[in-house]
C-alpha cells in the first residue's frame, strides 16, 4: 500500500503481517485504525479553515512576507554572522531548513555549555547579530545565553549599536524576555501565542533563519501547503499519507508493543530533520503513560553502529527509512582502479548509486528479519520537498495523538525539570 503526498511517496506495504509475518500489523487492524483517523481529518480540515491549530496557518499575505524578508535581509546584509539563540522547537525547525543550504554565517546556539558560547560569539562578537527565540519568553537556557551575550557585547558596543544588533522573537505580553527587550530597547518580533514551538517551523521562527541561509522560504511553505491541499482533497483516510502513517505507527504500538520508532534518512541534509522529528514525536505523544520513543538514525553511517541491534536485537522497533533520489548523482568511481582493488561491483557507479543501493539493501535486510519498514522517498531534496515532508509528520503526529487519546500540543512534564533547575539556582544565590 502506497500513500502519495505532495512531492514524496510513502510505502507501508512491508509493515503488514502478510509481508513480514508476526512482526507486522494485520490489514484488518490497520483498516480499523485508519477509519478512526477520519474524525481527526474532519477536525483538521475545519481547523485549517478556522486557523486553529495554529500550525495550519501558513504565511500568505504580502505584508507578512515583506516583514520576514526585510528582517532577514537586514541581518544578512549588516552583520558577518547571525546567531540564533533558541532551544528545542525554537531552533530545530530552523536547523532542519538550514541544513539544505549550509551557511557558515548562520550559527545555532542552543546549549548553555560555556565553551560553546565562546565559540559561537567568536573573537569579534560585535560582527554578530543575535536572534533570541522563546515563545514563552521564559526559557531559562535562551535567557541565560542572551544575558551572557549582552554582558560581553556591552563591553565594546554603545547602547544604540546593541539595540541594532539584538532582536527577540517571543509571544505578546509580559515575560522575562519581553522585559529584557524593553529594558535594552531591542526589536521584538511577535510569536503567535497559540503556536507551539515544535510546530512553529513555518512561521518567523523557522523562516527568518531559512531566508538568512539563502533558501527559497516561499517554496518551503508551498511544499507544506501542498500537503494541506491534499488533506482538503482527500475524501477518505485511505490514500492520505499522514493518516496511513499514523494508523500504522499506532497500530504497531498497540498490537505489537513496538516501543521504539526509528527514523533513518539517507541524506546528511535530512539528519537535522530526524532530530526535529524526535522532539515532535516525543513531546506530542509522551503523555499519560502512552507514546513510543523516537530514535534519530542516519544512513549509511548508523548501519555501522546500530543495524546489528536492529536486525538481531529485540523486535521492538518500527522503522521509517527516508531517501531522496540519488541514483546517477555524484562523483564517478573509476572502473579500472575498482577492478584492480577487487571492487568491480563499484566500478562505473556514482556515489549516489551506492547510497541508493544501501538504502534499498538495508530496507530489504530489515524486512527479511521480519521488522516493519516504511519507506518514504522524496522526489527532489529541495525546499518544496522538505516542506512537504515536515508538514506530513506534523499531521501524522497530531492524528497519532488523537488515536492514542492524548493532547498533542502541550508538554507539561517538561516543566518539572525546569522548575527544579530554577529552584537550584535560586538556592545557590542565598
Amino acid at each position: 500500500m502506497q500513500g502519495m503526498g505532495a512531492g514524496y511517496t510513502q510505502d507501508i506495504a512491508f509493515c503488514f503481517t502478510d509481508a513480514i509475518g508476526g512482526g507486522g500489523l494485520s490489514r484488518e487492524a490497520f483498516a480499523a485504525l485508519l477509519g478512526e483517523t477520519e474524525a481527526g481529518l474532519v477536525e483538521l480540515r475545519a481547523g485549517r479553515r478556522a486557523g486553529s491549530p495554529a500550525f495550519l496557518r501558513l504565511p500568505q499575505s504580502s505584508e507578512a512576507w515583506r516583514a520576514l524578508e526585510a528582517t532577514a535581509r537586514r541581518l544578512a546584509h549588516d552583520f558577518e554572522r547571525v546567531i540564533v539563540m533558541g532551544i528545542g522547537g525554537s531552533s530545530l525547525g530552523a536547523q532542519t531548513f538550514a541544513a539544505l543550504k549550509p551557511n557558515p554565517r548562520l550559527i545555532f546556539l542552543e546549549n548553555v555549555d560555556p565553551s560553546g558560547f565562546v565559540r559561537a560569539l567568536g573573537e569579534a562578537p560585535e560582527d554578530a547579530a543575535i536572534l533570541a527565540v522563546s515563545k514563552s519568553g521564559e526559557t531559562m537556557e535562551t535567557l541565560s545565553l542572551l544575558l551572557a551575550a549582552i554582558a560581553v557585547l556591552e563591553r565594546s558596543l554603545r547602547p544604540e549599536q546593541l539595540r541594532r544588533q539584538i532582536l527577540v522573537l517571543t509571544q505578546p505580553g509580559d515575560s522575562p524576555l519581553a522585559r529584557v527587550a524593553e529594558a535594552k530597547g531591542f526589536e521584538r518580533i511577535e510569536h503567535a501565542p497559540d503556536l507551539g514551538g515544535r510546530y512553529s517551523a513555518f512561521s518567523a521562527v523557522g523562516l527568518i533563519p531559512a531566508l538568512i541561509a539563502g533558501l527559497d522560504a516561499r517554496a518551503l511553505v508551498a511544499g507544506a501547503g501542498g500537503v494541506l491541499e491534499a488533506l482538503e482533497r482527500s475524501t477518505a483516510p485511505s490514500g492520505f499519507a499522514p493518516a496511513e502513517g499514523a494508523a500504522m505507527a499506532i497500530g504497531l504500538m498497540r498490537t505489537r508493543a513496538l516501543a521504539l520508532s526509528v527514523l533513518m534518512p539517507y541524506r546528511d541534509a535530512l539528519f537535522p530533520f530526524a532530530q526535529w522529528y524526535r522532539q515532535l514525536w516525543a513531546e506530542s505523544l509522551g503523555k499519560d503513560g502512552k507514546g513510543s520513543t523516537p530514535i534519530a538514525a542516519r544512513g549509511t553511517l548508523d548501519q555501522h553502529s546500530e543495524l546489528q541491534l536492529y536486525l538481531a536485537g529485540p523486535a521492538d522497533k518500527f522503522f521509517t527509512l527516508i531517501a531522496a533520489r540519488s541514483a546517477g548523482e555524484g562523483a564517478e568511481l573509476p572502473s579500472a582502479l575498482a577492478e584492480r582493488a577487487g571492487l568491480g561491483y563499484l566500478g562505473g557507479h556514482r556515489l549516489g548509486d551506492v547510497l541508493a543501493a544501501e538504502f534499498e539493501a538495508t530496507a530489504e535486510a530489515l524486512i527479511a528479519a521480519g521488522r516493519p519498514v516504511r519507506k518514504i522517498e522524496i522526489e527532489r531534496l529541495d525546499e518544496e520537498g522538505l516542506g512537504a515532508l515536515m508538514m506530513h509528520f506534523m499531521l501524522e503526529t497530531v492524528l497519532s495523538a488523537r488515536l492514542l487519546g492524548v493532547e498533542p500540543f502541550g508538554q507539561p512534564a517538561v516543566e518539572e525539570g525546569k522548575a527544579r533547575a530554577r529552584a537550584k539556582l535560586a538556592r545557590g544565590r542565598s
